[in-house]
């Protein structure tokens, strides 16, 4: 599934990584947003993946899906997780949709 990459509005991930230089990079090539949530905010998000490593490592049941939808959640509601997690050598993404109203 392919996405255009003016529709990314937000990278997020959990605080543990506010240091992160390569997702302060990234964001700043994507020009987006960087968003960091506790591991309590992440665990707080019902029916996405979770992993044992990841919750022994961080306290958090998972965190790219979780992330994704608080990065895409709204006034007008949750984001809608579209993409599960997908790992490649050291990094982890999710997609979620963010909803928005037209005028």
């Amino acid at each position: 599934m392919g996405f255009d990459r003016n529709s990314l509005c937000a990278l997020s991930s959990i605080d543990l990584n506010q240091d992160s230089e390569f997702l302060q990079e990234f964001a700043k090539k994507m020009n987006c947003p960087l968003c960091f949530y506790s591991k309590d905010e992440l665990n707080s998000v019902s029916g996405v993946s979770t992993s044992v490593a990841v919750l022994s490592a961080t306290g958090a049941k998972g965190v790219a899906e979780p992330a994704a939808i608080l990065g895409a959640t709204t006034a007008m509601g949750s984001g809608k997780l579209i993409v599960r997690k997908q790992s490649w050598k050291s990094v982890t993404v999710a997609v979620a949709e963010k909803r928005i109203q037209f005028k």
